[in-house]
């Protein structure tokens, strides 16, 4: 899986969570397949994307 959004609203439920993410490689082709977690359940990070000063402050901010 790959997530692609931080503190998403699942539109059905109307629930908050910290991720939404969508199946590798396929990405997002639908909201039927979008997954919703919490960051409690994140065992293992294997690739990290770019991180410049705006997402490390954006990261401070959501905290």
């Amino acid at each position: 899986m790959m997530i692609y959004g931080r503190k998403q609203e699942d539109s059905k439920t109307k629930e908050t969570w910290d991720y939404v993410a969508c199946y590798y490689p396929i990405g997002n082709v639908s909201t039927e397949y979008n997954m919703f977690f919490n960051h409690e359940y994140i065992s293992e990070v294997i690739f990290t994307g770019y991180i410049n000063e705006d997402e490390i402050k954006l990261r401070e901010d959501l905290k």
